[in-house]
């Protein structure tokens, strides 16, 4: 079992707290907080998955593999195009791609990166997207907020 450094590992599970406490609030907290916490969910989930494609931008300005370059973009123009959809269509895509994003991390770093990495990683994948999936499912979305 390899060293697991706690500065990383806390700092991803607090990212997590903004995924929990929207999706939370737009669950079953007050309606005066409805908007504020769609549009939390909505930029955090883009934001971090962008954030994603730049740990293979890092690595690969290390390694020089032309292919790690291509994708770590490809995690900023899925956010892009999400982007574009209506909310809960934006939420279900950016789900899928966090589970994406999470299976390449997976396969890159059991053979190039530190163990600790891919555990990190494999936990924060299987809290975030099924956050994001239940704040596209929030009955607010549905019950004709801004949103819908």
């Amino acid at each position: 079992m390899s060293h697991r450094p706690a500065l990383p590992y806390a700092l991803g599970f607090a990212g997590v707290v903004p995924f929990a406490a929207s999706t939370a609030v737009l669950w079953a907290g007050p309606a005066a907080w409805q908007d504020a916490a769609l549009t939390v969910v909505c930029a955090y989930a883009l934001i971090i998955l962008a954030f994603l494609g730049g740990v293979h931008w890092g690595i690969a300005l290390a390694s020089g593999r032309a292919w790690q370059f291509v994708w770590s973009v490809v995690p900023s123009l899925v956010a892009l195009s999400a982007a574009l959809f209506p909310v809960p269509a934006m939420l279900c895509a950016l789900a899928a791609a966090y589970v994406a994003a999470g299976v390449v991390d997976v396969v890159v770093f059991r053979r190039d990166g530190p163990a600790w990495y891919v555990t990190l990683r494999l936990w924060l994948t299987v809290l975030v997207a099924p956050l994001i999936l239940a704040a596209a499912f929030a009955p607010y979305l549905t019950t004709g907020g801004p949103a819908s």
